[in-house]
């Protein structure tokens, strides 16, 4: 049985503890163009997104689309990846989560928090976020679990899921995301998130430890995980664990003043 709560999440219809706004605007801002060039320097051309509509010039790059966590039941995560705005092959790669449970880390994260762009405020185009985090760190945000935002499953028992399923298929998704983007294994690792996350962020940390522990392969650059905390629904007890666990694998562990220290922008 799954570690905390169980809940169910359909696509185009939350369940009521996990509905979401995600209107109108964030689906036509969202609405990618895949016009690719053959190579893109080792990362997978057939998910570069050239331009978002309304989007001003930017000289970063930004890539979105499927991964397949279970291909027997057809499940698939979605992610978008916007690069660092400078240096992004010096830079760490920062997962964010957002909560809910059902709240899509696209339109809440990326286009409403700490992505690089805003909607504008007439609803018509893009406006760039001074404060993005990619000013600091690539950043990657998944749509989690399947059934939230544009994840989906064709079997419709995977919308009943938990805490611990939901862990799983993220780390799955890790694994396989590497290997579209091979230059950023090695990269330190920051596991990020607010709201319900405080339960998905301590536990997917455990199970990447865990791999880590038993891997005699690829192990996960985990340099530190940081929750914002929303309603009282972070996870104590997982967060607690996972501190400890980073420690004892003498793993860097951002308290909040050494995250926005690691995170802190100048300009």
């Amino acid at each position: 049985m799954d570690k905390g709560c169980e809940f169910s999440v359909r696509v185009m219809g939350f369940s009521e503890m996990g509905r979401c706004c995600f209107g109108g605007l964030f689906t036509a801002v969202l609405v990618f163009g895949w016009l690719v060039s053959n190579v893109v320097e080792g990362f997978p051309a057939e998910d570069l997104v050239v331009l978002l509509p309304g989007q001003p010039k930017v000289g970063f790059r930004q890539f979105a689309g499927y991964v397949d966590v279970d291909t027997k039941n057809g499940r698939s995560l979605f992610y978008y990846f916007v690069e660092a705005e400078h240096e992004p092959h010096k830079k760490s790669l920062t997962l964010w989560l957002n909560g809910g449970p059902g709240c899509s880390s696209l339109g809440g994260g990326a286009f409403t928090e700490l992505g690089p762009f805003f909607p504008c405020g007439d609803g018509r185009g893009l406006r760039r976020n001074s404060m993005s985090w990619n000013r600091a760190s690539n950043l990657l945000f998944v749509e989690s679990p399947a059934g939230v935002g544009w994840s989906y499953s064709n079997t419709e028992s995977d919308y009943t899921t938990g805490d611990a399923s939901t862990a799983k298929d993220l780390h799955v998704f890790l694994l396989k995301w590497y290997e579209k983007f091979p230059e950023l294994k090695s990269r330190e690792l920051f596991l990020t998130g607010e709201s319900y996350a405080g339960h998905y962020i301590p536990q997917l940390a455990e199970v990447l430890l865990d791999h880590n522990v038993h891997s005699t392969g690829f192990k996960f650059n985990i340099k530190g995980v940081a929750v914002r905390k929303h309603n009282s629904s972070i996870s104590i007890i997982h967060l607690s664990s996972c501190f400890l666990m980073l420690l004892c694998y003498k793993v860097l562990a951002c308290t909040p003043l050494g995250f926005s220290q690691h995170f802190a922008f100048s300009g």
